[in-house]
């Protein structure tokens, strides 16, 4: 149960959700980038729209990370009362640990969806440095990414594919805080349940 494949697929399953959601942002900015270009939208509502699909993207990631990490804390929790009872009877036995909060899955939630962007950029760099236009590896930066490119094109329809390394920043916010504040606030439903044992347990004593 704590093979490379279940580990694997924890991490896996976030990022398929992450990803799926970045799509489908990408998709909305286009249409955005579209009516655009044509003239139906203004610049200015261009921004202002492609902001709104940022701050939905961040906030429907963030949330799913902070399931993610309340859960993880859930399952640290039960696993450590496993492993008081595997202590005190000695019936050992293996413990399903993946899943369980550490501090290694909010960097490691970070890195799936940093990475690919990462090279993206830098083989963009690259190119730059060669002096290779590459029109068509830039227009797919743009469908990939488009969800914040879009936003820096309602500002300039010149604005430079560089632009989209703000996602950088937006992937690393919405996992490390979604992730932590569900672990916060699973850790209150234990704190408060810790008080009131504590607090039955003074008046019957």
């Amino acid at each position: 149960m704590n093979k490379f494949k279940h580990k694997l697929w924890f991490y896996a399953k976030d990022a398929i959700i992450n990803y799926a959601y970045l799509i489908t942002g990408g998709f909305l900015a286009f249409i955005i980038s579209f009516f655009t270009k044509d003239g139906t939208f203004p610049d200015y509502v261009c921004t202002i729209l492609s902001a709104i699909n940022i701050i939905v993207y961040a906030f429907v990631v963030f949330i799913a990370y902070m399931k993610t990490g309340g859960e993880a804390l859930v399952k640290k929790h039960s696993n450590d009362v496993e492993r008081r009872h595997i202590l005190e009877t000695r019936q050992y036995h293996e413990i399903d640990k993946v899943g369980e909060h550490n501090k290694k899955n909010p960097l490691i939630f970070s890195l799936i969806m940093v990475v690919p962007l990462f090279i993206v950029l830098l083989v963009r760099i690259i190119l730059d440095l060669c002096k290779v236009q590459a029109l068509a590896y830039t227009s797919v930066i743009k469908t990939l990414y488009g969800l914040f490119y879009t936003f820096f094109y309602g500002i300039s329809h010149s604005a430079s594919v560089y632009f989209i390394a703000i996602g950088l920043v937006i992937f690393i916010f919405t996992a490390y805080f979604g992730y932590y504040s569900g672990v916060k606030n699973s850790q209150k439903t234990y704190d408060k349940a810790e008080r009131l044992k504590k607090r039955i347990e003074g008046e019957k004593n």
